[in-house]
């Protein structure tokens, strides 16, 4: 539990606690910017290729990306996905 008390250190809210594992460890400030980066991500795709639909990907061009990553940082971002 010592372990996770540290993990927990970064809450920024005031509001979070220790929870039994770490994966359950986020602030609650976190998922609102993953929240935030996500609709950013499907906003833009939408602005340039109107819809899509669920199963179809495709690559934004990096200086959106960077922009959305610098408005709504994050500790690890997972990248381009098929």
């Amino acid at each position: 539990m010592i372990f996770l008390k540290l993990f927990c250190i970064w809450c920024s809210s005031g509001n979070c606690e220790v929870m039994p594992t770490v994966r359950e460890c986020i602030c609650c400030n976190e998922v609102q910017k993953v929240r935030s980066r996500y609709t950013s991500y499907r906003q833009f795709v939408r602005w340039c290729w109107q819809f899509f639909g669920k199963e179809v990907r495709v690559v934004i061009s990096s200086c959106a990306v960077l922009r959305i990553r610098s408005t709504f940082p994050c500790m690890n971002y997972t990248g381009f996905q098929q």
